[in-house]
């Protein structure tokens, strides 16, 4: 990752004029003659020569590119379909000096690019002693490296590896125990926000998966961003959620379909960032069918709205919001169970999962109150881990 200061990121695109063609679609460059492209003025233009550039000549604008540009910017579509055409060579070679810096259109840099094309276009680009950048957005402060997408790509290709191979009683993991799976590698890491006051556009190292997988900053976007492509990689419908707990704070909501725990259509929330390494390694909130109860961790009484991405998910299922208060909560027993085939298909015991939930049960014998309604609550209680003598402290 190249990673630009505040104070530098304006004067790196001034300083290395960009040709900026991030509005050229597909279908416009299917019409354009690369060998005349220096003809259509507003399709792209140079950054510092902006207001003029449309106005020059196709002569004039050919060599200002041709001697002056740095970097050209196009879209992830584009940069594929210049591959995949074989013209990818003919454009570069529009701005023989510049670097290529492919924009995502998106405040997450997709992490399923189309990773043959990457290789593909970098390696062109190297033999030449230029680069390859990938960028979030136009305003971003972060130019991703291949390598850097390539190795995020690997992680998230391995833990859903792990995953759709774990195998337990003679059979592959049902969706919840794969979904509990998932939660476990998700939340198995430390919080860590950009620590750097002096440059704010790093907020983005802590929240995009590239970057996340790349370093060791995450915070709740980035748990949650992380779940839900993951779950999109086993074949679990999860998406992020926006809530609201002193300031708003990203959650997942994921449905489950699983005829083992005779589960249908079950909504249910998840926060791995409050379970996560630095705020205990616990185990409280993976997956509560009532979000209040997440919010109760929180101490915060306030409600929030469906937000899109849920919305669209509950209509994918027909899930009504009379049908999803009908939901109960799921037992301890069945949390329980789903969680120790988890482990047995890893080749451990129960009593690798009892040390597992231990800062867990932990928390909640220390501050019985704090937890009640929760199912670690409830599996307490129902032991005999916790009864009215110690409620009543």
């Amino acid at each position: 990752m190249k990673i630009l200061k505040d104070s530098d990121y304006y004067r790196y695109f001034s300083e290395n004029p960009t040709l900026n063609w991030t509005h050229l679609s597909i279908e416009e460059l299917k019409k354009i003659d690369l060998d005349n492209i220096f003809n259509i003025g507003l399709i792209g233009y140079i950054s510092k020569l902006k207001d003029k550039y449309k106005n020059l000549s196709a002569n004039e604008r050919e060599k200002i590119v041709k001697n002056y540009c740095k970097n050209i910017i196009i879209s992830n579509e584009v940069m594929e379909y210049l591959v995949n055409s074989n013209n990818f060579e003919k454009f570069i070679e529009i701005a023989p000096n510049a670097n290529l810096i492919v924009q995502t259109d998106s405040a997450q840099v997709n992490v399923k690019y189309d990773v043959k094309s990457l290789l593909q276009s970098n390696k062109i680009l190297n033999k030449q002693s230029r680069k390859l950048y990938i960028v979030s957005d136009s305003m971003s402060s972060i130019l991703y490296e291949p390598e850097d997408v390539i190795i995020a790509n690997k992680q998230l290709d391995d833990w859903a590896k792990q995953i759709n191979d774990a195998t337990v009683d003679g059979r592959n993991l049902s969706p919840l125990e794969k979904y509990l799976y998932a939660y476990m590698l998700v939340k198995d890491r430390a919080y860590k926000e950009n620590d750097n006051p002096e440059n704010r556009n790093l907020q983005e190292l802590s929240r995009n998966i590239v970057s996340i997988l790349n370093s060791d900053y995450c915070v709740c976007v980035g748990f949650a961003s992380l779940l839900q492509e993951l779950c999109s990689r086993v074949n679990i419908d999860c998406v992020q959620k926006s809530i609201y707990v002193d300031g708003f704070h990203a959650i997942n909501a994921a449905v489950i379909n699983d005829k083992i725990y005779d589960m249908k259509n079950f909504l249910g929330y998840s926060d791995p960032t409050i379970d996560c390494e630095t705020n205990g390694n616990t185990f409280f909130s993976p997956l509560c069918a009532n979000i209040e109860t997440i919010y109760k961790l929180y101490n915060s009484k306030r409600n929030e709205e469906k937000d899109n991405s849920e919305q669209i998910l509950m209509k994918k299922y027909s899930i009504s919001k009379d049908y999803q208060k009908s939901q109960k909560e799921l037992s301890h027993t069945t949390i329980i169970k789903a969680l120790t085939k988890v482990f047995e298909s890893m080749g451990k015991t129960t009593a690798d999962v009892s040390t597992y939930l231990k800062p867990t049960f932990n928390q909640v014998i220390e501050n019985p109150q704090e937890y009640e309604g929760n199912w670690v609550y409830e599996f307490l209680k129902d032991h005999n881990v916790i009864n009215d003598e110690n409620l009543q402290k």
